[in-house]
């Protein structure tokens, strides 16, 4: 029987081998690649009386691998309200992801069910951070996303400015220009 703990000593994860004879394992071995091999003899399922087993297993000592994805409004980094944002992870040749949590700047960690947006924050700078956990309790470092919060409400322009204002100023500002070209065409 193979069985797994975490380090709480709650059972995660167990495998009973046996049949209804004796069955022993005598030596274990753990290679750099994590590979767990159990050397012993079955009476169980052995087709004289007692033949050799040799078991071998892949450890999981690695965490998955998450990552975020969205569409910007524009740029590569700049979003609106509306931006919905997405995690997935992956536990290649692992037990498989748990859970993936996030969190909005330095807010609680929540658990990851589904894409979420910025709605209800304010304006400006935010950072997204992620990770994920498998079945094994692998945790990944955490992953950053920087962002710009923008409102789309409002038309592009100089801060503080009335766009028609502005381009107003520039159409008079060049009118002696436009005038002394007209000028040396005559």
């Amino acid at each position: 029987m193979i069985i797994v703990y975490d380090e709480s000593h709650t059972l995660i994860w167990s495998y009973l081998f046996s049949g209804n004879d004796a069955d022993e394992g005598y030596t274990i071995h753990i290679d750099s690649s994590y590979n767990l091999v159990i050397g012993g003899v079955t009476q169980s399922f052995a087709t004289g009386s007692g033949d050799m087993i040799l078991l071998s297993y892949k450890i999981d000592m690695t965490p998955p691998i998450s990552s975020i994805s969205f569409i910007p409004y524009k740029e590569t980094s700049i979003v609106n309200a509306s931006t919905e944002f997405s995690i997935t992870a992956e536990d290649v040749d692992g037990c498989g992801v748990a859970t993936i949590k996030y969190r909005i700047d330095s807010g609680s960690w929540i658990d990851y069910t589904g894409a979420f947006n910025l709605s209800g924050y304010s304006l400006g700078n935010h950072e997204i951070g992620y990770y994920a956990i498998d079945i094994l309790d692998n945790t990944e470092d955490i992953n950053t996303l920087n962002v710009e919060l923008i409102d789309i409400t409002v038309p592009p322009g100089i801060s503080g400015y009335n766009i028609a204002f502005i381009i107003g100023l520039v159409v008079i500002s060049s009118m002696p220009i436009l005038h002394k070209k007209l000028k040396k065409q005559k």
